[in-house]
This record gives C-alpha cells, sequence and structure tokens, in this order.
C-alpha cells in the first residue's frame, strides 16, 4: 500500500458488511461481560448518569488522573463536586501510594481510566476503595472488550462507563454498567434524533465504500442526499449531537440509537479482539524505542483488546512526525491534547508530557497485515529520516 491508495484511519470504518451481520440479538456486553449495561448516546451521559447515582454534594470530592481527554473532568464539574487529581506515570502507570494520601473522609469516588486498553492494577485499587468506603468508577472507553486475570475491565468497580463507538464503526454509543448492589441502574429518559443516527450511518458507510475521507468529498448525488437527511433532521430534531468536549446536559440524557445498537449486535468480540491484538504484536516486534520515539507498552498482556498502539516522542516535535504521516497516508490519534483547564500543570509535569507526546498508532480491526506492514515501514523510514537530520 502506498500513499496514494487512501488513508489509513485511526478508528475502524463502517462496511457493508456490518451492516449485513447486524442483528436483533443480544448484544456484545451481556455476550461478553454477562449483564445488559444501561445505553447512553455519549460516554458522558454514561457518567453523567453515574455520578447522579451517588447524590454527591458541593463538599464531596472525587480523584481523578491528571492524564485525561478533558471531557470526563468536565462532565464531573458539571456535577459541582470537588476535583482531585493524582499523578500518571510516563508507562500510564499509577502510584498507588499517592493515591492514598489523597483520600480522606470528603472522598466518595474514584475515576480510574483504563489507557488505551491497557488495565490499571484495578484489585489493588478497588480493595484500597473499599477499605475507605469510596466508589470505584472504571472508565472503560479504551477497554472494550479487555481483561484483566481473565475477568473483564469494568467488573471490578461500583459502576464502569464505556464508550463502544471508539472500538466499534458506530454513529454513536456510550454504556453505564452498576456492579454494587446498593448503586440503582440509571437509564437514560431521551431519545435520540433516528434520522441523525441514520444519516451519520450512511455518511461513515459512503466515505468507506468511495474512500473519502471527508463529507466534501462526496459525489454531487451522495452529497445532495446528504443535504436532504440534514433539512429532515433540522426540521424533525432541531439539534445536532455533537460529540466534541463541551457537556451538554440535555444529551446526557440521551439514549444509544436504535441503529447504533443494531449494528453494535451484529460485533463478533472475538475476532475484533483476535485481529487487533495480532496487529498490535506486529507493531510490538517491528518497532524499537529510538532517540525519536519510545514505546510506551511493549508487551500485551493476556487479555488486552487494545484501542491503539501508543508511542511517545522523544527529542522531536509531535506535529512533525504527526504531519509526516498523514502525508504518507496513516491518520494517528492524540489522546489528551487538551487537558483540562482545572488541572495545576506545574504540580503534575508527567501528565504535562503525556499530553505532549503521546501518539497513538491505528491497530483497529478493519486493518490487514499488508497494512500493518505499510505502518511500520513508515514508522521506520520517518524516525531514520527525523534521526539523521537531528545528526546533521
Amino acid at each position: 500500500m502506498d500513499k496514494h491508495s487512501g488513508t489509513i484511519t485511526n478508528h475502524a470504518r463502517l462496511h457493508i458488511p456490518d451492516v449485513v451481520n447486524a442483528s436483533n440479538a443480544d448484544d456484545p456486553f451481556k455476550l461478553f461481560y454477562g449483564k445488559t449495561p444501561s445505553l447512553f448516546y455519549f460516554g458522558r451521559g454514561a457518567l453523567w448518569h453515574a455520578l447522579k447515582t451517588m447524590e454527591l454534594s458541593a463538599a464531596d470530592n472525587i480523584i481523578v488522573p491528571a492524564y485525561h481527554c478533558g471531557v470526563e473532568i468536565e462532565t464531573i464539574v458539571m456535577t459541582g463536586i470537588q476535583l482531585r487529581y493524582y499523578a500518571i506515570q510516563e508507562d500510564l502507570a499509577i502510584d498507588l501510594n499517592g493515591l492514598a494520601s489523597l483520600m480522606d473522609t470528603g472522598t466518595k469516588a474514584l475515576l480510574l481510566i483504563h489507557y488505551f486498553g491497557f488495565p490499571q492494577p484495578v484489585e489493588a485499587i478497588r480493595d484500597l476503595c473499599i477499605s475507605r468506603d469510596i466508589v470505584l468508577i472504571e472508565d472503560c472507553s479504551h477497554a472494550l472488550f479487555s481483561c484483566y486475570q481473565e475477568k473483564p475491565l469494568g467488573t471490578f468497580g461500583d459502576v464502569a462507563i464505556f464508550s463502544q463507538r471508539k472500538t466499534l464503526p458506530l454513529p454513536d454509543g456510550g454504556a453505564l454498567m452498576v456492579n454494587n448492589p446498593l448503586l440503582v441502574a440509571p437509564f437514560p429518559s431521551g431519545k435520540p434524533g433516528e434520522f441523525m443516527a441514520i444519516k451519520k450511518a450512511f455518511g461513515m458507510l459512503a466515505r468507506t465504500t468511495l474512500h473519502i475521507e471527508t463529507r466534501t468529498g462526496l459525489p454531487p448525488p451522495l452529497s445532495n442526499i446528504v443535504a436532504i437527511l440534514d433539512r429532515i433532521i433540522a426540521k424533525k430534531a432541531g439539534i445536532r449531537y455533537s460529540a466534541g468536549h463541551e457537556v451538554n446536559l440535555d444529551r446526557c440524557t440521551l439514549a444509544m440509537s436504535r441503529t447504533s445498537t443494531w449494528l453494535m449486535n451484529g460485533t463478533r468480540a472475538e475476532q475484533i479482539i483476535e485481529t487487533r491484538r495480532n496487529n498490535y504484536l506486529w507493531l510490538a516486534k517491528s518497532l524499537q524505542s529510538s532517540h525519536c520515539i519510545k514505546i510506551i507498552k511493549e508487551e500485551l498482556p493476556d487479555g488486552v483488546c487494545p484501542l491503539f498502539f501508543p508511542i511517545m516522542t522523544v527529542g522531536i516535535n509531535r506535529q512533525e512526525l504527526q504531519d509526516m504521516l498523514a502525508a504518507a497516508g496513516i491518520d494517528i490519534f492524540i489522546f489528551g491534547k487538551e487537558l483540562h483547564e482545572s488541572l495545576p500543570t506545574h504540580l503534575f509535569p508527567g501528565a504535562t508530557e503525556l499530553s505532549r507526546r503521546v501518539v497513538c498508532l491505528p491497530i483497529h480491526q478493519e486493518l490487514s497485515l499488508s497494512e500493518m506492514v505499510y505502518i511500520t515501514d513508515t514508522v521506520q523510514r520517518i524516525v531514520q529520516e527525523l534521526e539523521h537530520a537531528d545528526h546533521h
């Protein structure tokens, strides 16, 4: 594959077989986790409802990671609860002693992110939370279908939130799983505009089929159809459901669309896990840390379904690497590029470095071995070019 044959996207795209295999059968949550969660339009809606079940007050505090995407922190801020940040190390691990030192009688919850599908020491953190009577919220937005010691992530904490659309090619999708019987499982109270989900799915499918990366590249027949759908949606719903970093509480009450639920229920988790793991292992075997990049997770533990292959830039500008990869047709993902404004960055230099340097290479289930070879060859070539330029 060369740079002229299409872009390697950072997330899996919707294909005709995904639509053909869509089903009204049991959802993959029930099959993989043994229970059906409450399904929300976005993961932020799931987190909002998880927090509401705890009946928090402004005098309470929640412990949250300094390295984050921003929207989860903004969702928490909207509840009025106080924030206490904990440090994340370069390898994305947590200092348990530092975590314990932040807890007091006002601490009601702890948010734990399983970055890129890799488990945190969730059993030790769960035991710590139990000993302090603190609710453990597992953020599994990156960790759909990931396990720790043969037990699915999301089943350790009191509650867990998911964002299925990060792993699966869906127009929308978040989920809230409640494991603590003392907490009442909430359900979304609003229904999304189904026209919006259909339009998104249509656009995703059209771009995949025609190898078009943006809506502006749609040919006239399809662009006209999209324009008509836009007018219908505006008339029927009058709103749009943005996936940006803002948190609109009205949107937090929305359920996952029937279109996305139908598509999700055709998911074959085993195939997704196997392909993502194989692609990750290929990159781990083929790439090495150098003067320009550092592999964050060289080992892939059993049971992990990775979302990306995270690396760190060392001694080079991340944007330069991103631009060179984009020119070669490889679309990478940046997590935590904009940390929440409430974070005292001077106290958390490690999180700031992660925010500035982490690059996520694609390893999703759509990618073939030949595409993984292309990613490897391209990264190696670019690193060699950057190293050569640095030496001169």
